[in-house]
């Protein structure tokens, strides 16, 4: 009886160690499926995001606006600092450009059309502290005089203000008095002149000053204006 149940324990004991090696391969075989998932999930997450990526970046290059071509490789063209820009005021009134610091320049400038020249340092510099004036149109650069071969679109680039003369959607600054004239059709002058948000006040105060001197007298081109200013009684005596 002594050897049976020894028997019999000996048995039970063998039967457990498989049990428990059976259950270890089990545990292992588990884990390797789901280390396998995990990296299927992390190689097409990978996959996705490049092709993700990839999208993106030709969506943006889609969207990119053609840049103007402005000599070779599109870079900027040196400007002597001794080049002479004309400006020309294109509001009324008393204006005057001047700096106490630098070269100590003073310009005065009276009323509509009255202009001046200034060397392109002294623009540029003016132009860094009070861009407002060239941005908006009520400065406008007309004529740049150079012993190097500088052109007026070289001097437009430099002063980063190509959107407003090189634009073709819009009204240019140097152009408000020839749009409000007959030669413009009144369709172009109203689509132009909806777009032309950038220097809309510099075409009101154009208009006015022109209306008054009475060489502005277009009812049809006024009324766009009265609607875009919301000033219905404007250009009224």
């Amino acid at each position: 009886m002594a050897q049976t149940k020894k028997a019999t324990a000996k048995k039970t004991t063998t039967k457990k160690t498989s049990t428990k090696k059976a259950d270890t391969k089990k545990v292992e075989k588990a884990d390797n499926t789901e280390e396998l998932i995990q990296r299927a999930v992390m190689a097409a997450l990978a996959t996705q995001k490049a092709e993700f990526e990839k999208k993106l970046e030709e969506i943006k290059n889609e969207s990119k606006p053609a840049q103007p071509k402005r000599g070779v490789g599109n870079i900027r063209k040196f400007i002597p600092e001794d080049a002479r820009v004309r400006i020309q005021l294109n509001i009324d009134g008393k204006f005057i450009l001047a700096d106490k610091r630098g070269s100590n320049f003073f310009i005065e400038l009276n009323g509509y059309g009255d202009s001046a020249t200034i060397t392109f340092k002294d623009l540029k510099n003016f132009h860094g502290r009070n861009h407002t004036f060239l941005n908006r149109g009520k400065l406008i650069i007309t004529d740049v005089v150079s012993s190097a071969d500088i052109t007026l679109d070289d001097v437009y680039a430099d002063l980063n203000l190509q959107k407003l003369y090189d634009n073709d959607k819009v009204i240019s600054p140097d152009e408000i008095e020839l749009y409000l004239s007959d030669e413009v059709e009144l369709d172009e002058f109203n689509e132009k002149l909806a777009k032309s948000v950038d220097i809309i006040e510099t075409i009101l105060e154009v208009a006015i000053t022109l209306f008054k001197r009475s060489e502005f007298s277009d009812n049809n081109k006024m009324n766009k204006i009265r609607e875009i200013a919301k000033m219905p009684d404007l250009f009224t005596a």
